[in-house]
């Protein structure tokens, strides 16, 4: 019995596959600078954000710096806002809110997540919200197993090998038809 779902944040409710792509192209468009040049300024910096050892505050300065250049902080935020959001999984996730626990499982910054759970409303719909950031979780498969396990703390479900996640829900056929179950269910329950 399906209790709860549980989504991917970039690639899968933005139409943005990364952060770093979102953040780096809107940033690249305002100051004019190269695309690659904003990228590799931030790259260095990459793990401790996802990580939470630093905030994107925290490593402005040396990004202007490497940049050569000051750049006010409020673009950081709006780059933040620039996220495009998919619309289509957003209502597929009230959707479901209506009958199971939906929340978000992600490899992500804190600070990020932070402002847009209130720009873009993300509390309304998800909770709960884990982030990678939030507990310090590192290499891929070993946080995966501790975003998963500090989750099932906070949720209504207990982690199992049938818990997946909204990318991997949508990720391979036989999971395909699992979300078309799902949807079914949700459908025979508005109607019944």
């Amino acid at each position: 019995m399906i209790k709860a779902v549980f989504f991917d944040f970039d690639g899968v409710l933005t139409r943005d596959k990364t952060r770093s792509l979102t953040t780096t192209r809107y940033l690249s468009r305002k100051t004019g600078i190269g695309y690659e040049q904003i990228r590799d300024a931030f790259k260095k910096y990459n793990n401790d954000l996802n990580l939470g050892r630093k905030t994107h505050e925290e490593i402005w300065p040396n990004v202007c710096q490497e940049l050569r250049r000051k750049i006010d902080v409020v673009l950081l935020r709006e780059a933040f806002e620039s996220t495009p959001m998919n619309d289509g999984m957003f209502r597929f996730a009230r959707t479901l809110k209506e009958h199971y626990s939906v929340g978000i499982i992600t490899d992500n910054k804190k600070d990020r997540i932070e402002h847009l759970k209130h720009y873009a409303g993300l509390s309304s719909v998800f909770d709960p919200i884990v982030v990678s950031a939030d507990i310090g979780s590192g290499i891929r498969k070993k946080r995966q197993t501790t975003l998963l396990a500090q989750n099932s703390r906070r949720s209504v479900v207990s982690p199992t090998p049938k818990l997946l996640t909204g990318a991997k829900l949508l990720a391979c056929e036989a999971k395909r038809d699992l979300a078309a179950e799902l949807l079914e269910s949700v459908q025979q329950m508005k109607a019944g």
